[in-house]
């Protein structure tokens, strides 16, 4: 063999495996840096993880005592609210006496101004006729609940 061609043989070999090398090298580096980012990603997902179990557990107590105190305050409302009824109640039913005794004071003030227009020496009756109703014939047909024409009712205006 030509001293030529071992040397070109041997070059080609170790440029063969240069590449092979600088290929596995290329490799290896971006398995690492994808290990890498799947290990940044799991403690990640693992931090998000435990922040949301934390979270949960903290809403559930937050709701636990809101709940609570929904409660409490329903409870003093519907007490407050029973205690306005009961109290506008008795406002209404005052309301009502009051009403009642001032219609019977209008009237005892309308009866006692009555009394003293009467009582004036100004005082003077309406002059009214002597019958205030038409003698109504009995062959008309009167209303049913009138007494009979005929009857001999009459009025004393």
């Amino acid at each position: 063999m030509s001293p030529h061609l071992i040397i070109l043989s041997s070059a080609m070999s170790l440029g063969g495996m240069a590449s092979v090398g600088f290929n596995h090298y290329t490799n290896v580096a971006s398995q690492i840096e994808n290990y890498e980012e799947r290990k940044d990603e799991l403690a990640q997902k693992a931090e998000v993880e435990e922040l949301g179990n934390q979270i949960t557990a903290s809403l559930a107590e937050l709701e636990g005592s809101l709940s609570e105190r929904i409660a409490s305050d329903s409870a003093k409302i519907e007490e407050q609210l029973a205690i306005t009824k009961s109290q506008m109640e008795w406002v209404h039913s005052k309301q009502e006496s009051l009403e009642l005794l001032l219609s019977r004071q209008a009237e005892e003030l309308m009866a006692m101004e009555f009394t003293l227009e009467t009582h004036s020496k100004s005082f003077v009756p309406l002059r009214a006729r002597q019958s205030r109703f038409e003698p109504v014939n009995a062959s008309e047909r009167a209303h049913p609940l009138l007494p009979p024409a005929d009857s001999g009712w009459t009025s004393q205006y």
